[in-house]
């Protein structure tokens, strides 16, 4: 449990610094795709993907599967994640309720207890991933970046 909260704490912190930590002048890919999990498209997240030279780019993952990245040019590895997604386990009991929304509260409009909306800017709804997933050096994605467009759909499954 340290270790993944240590992990996303990490990777919050690398959003937050930026979305495309690349050295100016790094060369870089434009890769596009669609995540998706035992055949259905993983409703938000985070996608990572770090090249062998320890350049990497992050990307949000839409509520339906989407991405749009600037990636280092190589074989990069990639991690996708969700957790951020994961509900605080006291507001279970407004699942599938509207919640309104308090004049204290940035999020725009009511929103339902099953989509959340982070202060980073994720939205979707938390799907319990594989652990493996969440850490580019494990989750065993791999995908050679090229220069100029691309697209790269993502399967993910239960197996490792």
């Amino acid at each position: 449990m340290f270790m993944r909260l240590l992990y996303t704490l990490l990777l919050s912190i690398l959003f937050i610094a930026g979305c495309h930590a690349t050295r100016p002048g790094e060369q870089q890919g434009e890769v596009s795709g669609k995540v998706t999990y035992k055949g259905k498209p993983l409703p938000g997240g985070r996608i990572s993907f770090f090249g062998a030279r320890g350049y990497n780019g992050m990307a949000i993952i839409s509520p339906q599967g989407e991405y749009s990245i600037k990636a280092p040019l190589g074989e990069c590895q990639i991690g996708v994640d969700n957790s951020i997604l994961k509900s605080d386990p006291k507001q279970e009991k407004y699942k599938g309720k509207i919640i309104k929304k308090k004049p204290w509260d940035k999020a725009d409009g009511d929103k339902t207890g099953e989509e959340m909306k982070t202060s980073h800017g994720v939205t979707g709804i938390y799907v319990p991933l594989p652990a493996h997933y969440a850490d580019p050096t494990t989750s065993g994605l791999k995908y050679t970046v090229r220069s100029g467009s691309q697209t790269y759909d993502i399967e993910l499954s239960d197996k490792p």
